[in-house]
This record gives structure tokens, sequence and C-alpha cells, in this order.
């Protein structure tokens, strides 16, 4: 797969997760960061209270590290509540479909030629409409899903 930038591919590897994902994401981050915190914090010296502080704030670590990817697709436009998952997805309409093209440009003297090649890929608009559970305010947002992979339109040589 082919993606313009790391926030395309942030953006498309959202839309497939479930929810339950971003709970083991937090596991993982938690582990992590526990096994660091623990490490530095043992030349403090081993007690209760080392261990505890090590726990807090890899617990801290993971939270941040989930909640940053989590909160821009959840929060509410009316009172920008701090809490994730507070909007509920009323209804869902296509709009259209809207095709992207990409240009890739690979190769060199030393691979033996100089190519671009061009993609494209087949994107579907949608208006979703959004209410907050917290201050019942509705809205719409559009979002782009794609439908399909990128393609292989075409490949030019550019020695030619």
């Amino acid at each position: 797969m082919i993606f313009k930038s790391i926030s395309d591919w942030l953006s498309e590897q959202e839309r497939r997760k479930k929810s339950s994902i971003f709970f083991w994401e937090w596991i993982l981050f938690f582990a992590i960061a526990a096994f660091f915190w623990t490490f530095l914090f043992r030349g403090l010296g081993a007690s209760f209270r080392s261990t505890a502080a090590a726990a807090i704030v890899s617990a801290l670590y993971a939270c941040g590290f989930v909640y940053l990817r989590v909160f821009p697709l959840t929060r509410c436009k009316k009172c920008n509540s701090l809490l994730p998952f507070l909007r509920t997805e009323i209804s869902r309409r296509q709009v259209r479909d809207m095709e992207m093209c990409l240009e890739q440009e690979h190769g060199g003297e030393e691979y033996w030629g100089h190519f671009i090649d061009l993609y494209y890929r087949v994107y579907r608009a949608d208006i979703v409409r959004f209410r907050c559970r917290r201050c019942h305010a509705v809205w719409d947002e559009t979002e782009w899903v794609p439908s399909s992979d990128y393609k292989l339109v075409r490949r030019i040589n550019v020695k030619d």
C-alpha cells in the first residue's frame, strides 16, 4: 500500500480498528513504559514506593499515547469535552466518489533507470451526522473513506 503521508496511513488505520484494539494498545504501552520506569526506579532502591511510582508513571504514559490518538476522532464540536467516545453516529449518507492520483518517483542511475509510477485510488465521501452524549449538540462532518486500494495506472521511464 502507498500513502501520501504518515497522517494518511494513521487515519486509515484508525478507521479499521475496533475500540477494543485501543485497550490492547494501552496494555502494550503500559508494559513497555513499566519495564523502563521499573528499571529506572530500581536504582533508587527496591521498595513499594518505587514500584507504585513506576506503575503510576507508566499508566500516565499509556493513557497519554492512546488518548492523543483517539481524541481528535471523538471530541464534540460544541462543548469540546475532553472525554473520548462521547459522540454517537446518528446517520450517514454517501455524497459522491472521488478519484485521487498519486505520483511516486524512484530509481536513478545506479538502478538502471529513472521511473515515475502513477497510482489512483477511489475515495467515498460520506456526510455523517453526530450527536454529543453530554450536551446533545448535533453536527455534520464529511468523511473521506477509501473504497479501493492504490492501483498502478502507468509507469513512465523518464529517460525516454
